[in-house]
């Protein structure tokens, strides 16, 4: 019995959780119309090298240019490393694929970017984004820059 036990210890003991959450605020430029401001809340969990990413959107936008949504919940994350080809101009750095899905106004927004390397995984991202409809049909897109409060 005490085999057993100190068995279930062990595995226990062997598992490591990393959680890490990054805000990062900056402004979403909408294809010939406007900018209007967000924040961006990611959730990292890394359990034994098996990453799980999600988080929340929320605007800041104000009038005349309206945000996509009030709120919207990022999923289908992906974080890879950016390959450089030995070139000084190549960054090192991760790129970044994500949706963020307005459940109120039926859209979803796909994000492509780039985040620098850093010690911390998301201290600013930029990148494109496009949103569709449950039809189908893209509603808007443009370009997006986000940053950490931390990186000043």
């Amino acid at each position: 019995m005490a085999a057993v036990l100190l068995t279930v210890r062990e595995v226990a003991s062997s598992f490591i959780l990393i959680r890490h959450r990054e805000r990062l605020r900056g402004t979403f430029a909408i294809r010939d119309s406007g900018v209007f401001g967000a924040r961006l809340s990611i959730d990292i969990v890394d359990l034994d090298g098996e990453r799980q990413v999600s988080g929340t959107y929320s605007c800041r936008g104000a009038r005349p240019v309206p945000c996509i949504g009030a709120r919207a919940r990022l999923t289908n994350v992906t974080i890879t490393p950016h390959a450089t080809n030995d070139d000084p101009r190549d960054v090192p750095g991760s790129n970044f694929d994500g949706d963020l899905l307005f459940d109120a106004e039926a859209l979803r927004c796909h994000m492509t970017g780039a985040t620098p390397l850093y010690p911390r995984l998301l201290t600013s991202l930029t990148g494109t984004y496009a949103c569709i409809d449950r039809n189908g049909m893209t509603v808007q897109e443009g370009r997006f820059v986000l940053a950490s409060a931390r990186c000043s």
